[in-house]
């Protein structure tokens, strides 16, 4: 018993230690004159089934929809109940209230 709990304590000793390269501690990274990354920016997230389709007036299940809303950024987003601005840099409504016209934001 003795035996296994101290393997259960070096397990977790080594889990929570953290891992440094050499040139981390330098300073060197997150420089405003890099151009990349040094790791790649990326979100896997598992669905557990391939959607059913990714084109979204043909979507109408959850997990399509949960990767277009993953994919895709909306011209206004919900928060806290109130539309706010997303794509749309700004929008007018006519005075009929009819129509709605939306100027994009530059997105690069």
């Amino acid at each position: 018993i003795l035996f296994s709990l101290m393997l259960v304590l070096s397990l977790f000793l080594s889990a929570c230690g953290g891992f440094q390269k050499g040139n981390e501690s330098t300073g060197e990274k997150g420089k405003s004159g890099d151009k990349t990354a040094d790791v790649p920016q990326e979100l896997r997230i598992n669905i557990k089934t391939e959607p059913f389709s990714l084109n979204p007036s043909l979507a109408n299940d959850s997990v399509s929809s949960n990767v277009l809303n993953q994919t895709f950024e909306g011209l206004t987003r919900i928060k806290n109940g109130k539309p706010e601005l997303a794509m749309a840099e700004s929008y007018e409504v006519s005075k009929d209230l009819k129509t709605y016209t939306f100027k994009l934001r530059d997105a690069k």
